[in-house]
C-alpha cells in the first residue's frame, strides 16, 4: 500500500509540473501592452495560470518560479486593472526572496514590476523605492553595461520625469540610450522607446526641435521594425501630436493624434487607460480650436473611462477634471470651473507634493479664473505661488514659466486702472473733456461712432486724412455693433480676423505708413486678448479704447514730428 501511494505521488508531481510547464508557456507570450486579440488567445488560460501560482508553485522550477506572477501581472495591468495586478506582483517579490534569496536577478525583476505598477498608479515614492532596490541590485549582479541596468536607469527617468525632476529625468534617460545603442545598435525597439521617452521629456521642457526629431526617429524605428499595427506604433504617433500642439499645428496635431486613436481602439479596445488619454489630448486640442461642444464630450469620455481604471485618487484623474475645468471656464460656466479646477489641484497635492509643475499649472488656472470673477486679490495670489513653482520645477525660461509670467504682469497691469469707474470717469488716456462728454450722451452701441466722428477728429483735424484712423474707425464701429449682441468670444475674434483683412488691404492700397501698418495690429491685439480672456463687454469696451486712443496721440505725435521735421 505504501508503494502503490508513492508510486501514485509521483504521477501526481508529474501531472503537476507538466500543467505547470504548460501555463508558464502561456505567460510568457503575455506582452507588456497586450492587444484584443492578444487577450483572446490567453484569457481561457488565465485561471489555470493563477492556479499554478496559488497552488501549484512547488512544481515550478527557480529558472521559471518569476513567469507565473510576472505574466498575470501584463495580463491585468496591460488592460489598466492596476488593482487585479497588485497582489500578483506583490506575492511575487516574497516568494522569490524566500525561494532564491535576496540577492538574485528574478527578484531585481520583481522589484521592477512592482515599481513599474506603482508608476502606473501614482504612487510615486513606492515606485522609487523599488527602482532604486532594482537599479543596485543590478548593478552590483551584473555590473553597468547591461541592457538590464539600462531599463532600470529608463524606469526611473520615467519616474522623475511624472515628477516634475526634469535634470533627473534626462540623465537617466541619456545614460540609458547610450548603454543600449552601445549594446543593441541603432536599429532595435527598445532604441525606439528611448528616442520616444526622450522626445516626452524634451516635449516638457519646452526644446520642441529636439523633441520632433527623437520623436520622429522612434517612429521611423517602430514601423520598420513592427509594421504599422502596433500598440507601439500608436505611441509615436501620439506623442508627434502632443509636440505638434505643443507648437500650435493644430492639424498636424489631430492628424496624429487620430492616427493613434484609430490604432489603440483597433488593438486595445476603448476601456484602456491609452485610449482615455488620447481622448483627453484630443478634448485638449479641440478647446484650443474653440471647439467646446467636442471637447467636452471627449473629455467626459476620458474621465469616464480613468474613473472605472484608476479609481479617483489618480494623475490622469487631476488632468481630466483641470482640462474639464478649462472648457467649463471657456464657457463662461464659472462656478463647474472651480469646482473641478479645485478637485484637480487637491488630487495633485495629494500625490504629488506642493513642488511639481502640474501644481504650478493649477495655481496658474485657478488665478486665471478668479481674475475673470473679479477677484484680482485671489487671483494676484495664485499667480505669485504658481510662478514661484514653475521657476523652481521648469526654470526661469521655460515657455509655461514665462507664460504665467505674462498672466501676472496682464493682471498687475490691468489692476493699476480702475475698471469699476463709469466710462466718463476712466483716466486712462482719457483726460480730454469733449471725450468725457460724448461718452455720457450717446448709448454703448453708437459710442463707438461718436468718438471717431466728433472728440478727436475735432482736437486734430489730420486725423481725418489718416488711413490708419479710418481703419481704426472700421474696426470699431463693427466691433461696436457686435459687442452687445451676445455672440461668443470666438466669434468676436471672427469678425476681428475678416475686418482686420480688409484694414490690411485697403491699407496696403492707399497707404505705406509704418504706423498706420502697426495701428490695427496693436487694436486687433487689444481685441484678441480681450475676448481670449473672457473680459465682460465693458472691459473689452475699456481695452479697445485705451489701445484706440494711444494709437489716435501716437498718430498725432508721429504727424507733428514730421511736419516739424
Amino acid at each position: 500500500m505504501h508503494i502503490t501511494d508513492v508510486k501514485q505521488l509521483t504521477i501526481s508531481e508529474r501531472l503537476k509540473r507538466s500543467v505547470a510547464a504548460v501555463m508558464i508557456n502561456v505567460a510568457q507570450t503575455i506582452p507588456q501592452t497586450p492587444t484584443r486579440h492578444d487577450i483572446e488567445l490567453v484569457k481561457i488560460a488565465i485561471p489555470h495560470l493563477a492556479e499554478v501560482a496559488h497552488n501549484l508553485i512547488d512544481a515550478v522550477s527557480d529558472d521559471s518560479l518569476i513567469c507565473p506572477f510576472a505574466g498575470l501581472g501584463r495580463y491585468y495591468a496591460g488592460q489598466g486593472l492596476y488593482k487585479l495586478a497588485e497582489p500578483w506582483l506583490e506575492q511575487c517579490i516574497s516568494l522569490l526572496k524566500v525561494r532564491l534569496g535576496k540577492e538574485h536577478l528574478d527578484v531585481a525583476a520583481s522589484y521592477n514590476n512592482l515599481a513599474n505598477l506603482y508608476h502606473l498608479q501614482g504612487k510615486y515614492q513606492e515606485a522609487e523605492s523599488f527602482f532604486l532596490h532594482s537599479l543596485n541590485l543590478r548593478l552590483k549582479l551584473l555590473g553597468e553595461e547591461h541592457l538590464d541596468v539600462a531599463a532600470s536607469y529608463n524606469n526611473l527617468a520615467g519616474l522623475y520625469q511624472s515628477q516634475g525632476k526634469y535634470q533627473e529625468a534626462e540623465s537617466f534617460f541619456l545614460h540609458s540610450l547610450n548603454l543600449r545603442l552601445k549594446l543593441l545598435g541603432e536599429e532595435h525597439l527598445d532604441v525606439a522607446a528611448s528616442y520616444n521617452n526622450l522626445a516626452g521629456l524634451y516635449e516638457s521642457q519646452g526644446k520642441y526641435q529636439e523633441a520632433e526629431s527623437f520623436s520622429r526617429n522612434s517612429l521611423d524605428i517602430s514601423i520598420n521594425l513592427l509594421g504599422e499595427e502596433h500598440p507601439d506604433v500608436a505611441k509615436c504617433y501620439h506623442g508627434l501630436a502632443y509636440i505638434y500642439e505643443s507648437q500650435g499645428r493644430y492639424q498636424e496635431a489631430e492628424s496624429f493624434y487620430r492616427n493613434s486613436l484609430e490604432l489603440w481602439l483597433r488593438l486595445l479596445g476603448e476601456k484602456h487607460p491609452h485610449v482615455a488619454i488620447n481622448y483627453n489630448n484630443l478634448a485638449g486640442l479641440y478647446h484650443l480650436q474653440g471647439r467646446y461642444q467636442e471637447a467636452e464630450s471627449f473629455c467626459r469620455n476620458s474621465l469616464e473611462i480613468m474613473r472605472k481604471l484608476l479609481g479617483e485618487e489618480h494623475p490622469d484623474i487631476a488632468t481630466s477634471y483641470n482640462n474639464l475645468a478649462y472648457i467649463y471656464e471657456s464657457q463662461g460656466k464659472y462656478q463647474e470651473a472651480e469646482s473641478f479646477y479645485r478637485s484637480s489641484l487637491e488630487i495633485r497635492r495629494k500625490l504629488l507634493g506642493e513642488e511639481h509643475p502640474d501644481i504650478a499649472t493649477s495655481y496658474n488656472n485657478l488665478a486665471g479664473l478668479y481674475y475673470l470673477r473679479g477677484k484680482y486679490q485671489e487671483a494676484e495670489s495664485f499667480f505669485l505661488h504658481s510662478l514661484k513653482i514653475a521657476q523652481c520645477t521648469l526654470g526661469i525660461h521655460h515657455p509655461n514659466t514665462n507664460k504665467i509670467r505674462e498672466n501676472l504682469k496682464f493682471l498687475r497691469d490691468k489692476l493699476s486702472y480702475n475698471f469699476s469707474l463709469p466710462l466718463s470717469n476712466r483716466d486712462y488716456w482719457l483726460e480730454d473733456k469733449k471725450l468725457a462728454e460724448i461718452s455720457q450722451k450717446v448709448p454703448p452701441t453708437a459710442w463707438g461712432e461718436e468718438l471717431m466722428t466728433e472728440a478727436w477728429p475735432k482736437r486734430y483735424p489730420q486725423l481725418m486724412s489718416s488711413n490708419t484712423y479710418r481703419g481704426c474707425a472700421i474696426v470699431l464701429s463693427t466691433l461696436c455693433a457686435y459687442m452687445y449682441t451676445g455672440i461668443t468670444n470666438h466669434e468676436i475674434l471672427q469678425i476681428i480676423q475678416d475686418v482686420d483683412q480688409s484694414v490690411k488691404i485697403s491699407r496696403t492700397i492707399q497707404s505705406q505708413s509704418d504706423l498706420c501698418s502697426g495701428a490695427v495690429l496693436t487694436i486687433t491685439n487689444a481685441w484678441t486678448t480681450a475676448a481670449n480672456l473672457s473680459f465682460t463687454t465693458d472691459q473689452i469696451a475699456v481695452a479697445y479704447e485705451s489701445e484706440l486712443i494711444y494709437v489716435a496721440k501716437m498718430f498725432c505725435i508721429t504727424h507733428q514730428h514730421e511736419v516739424d521735421g
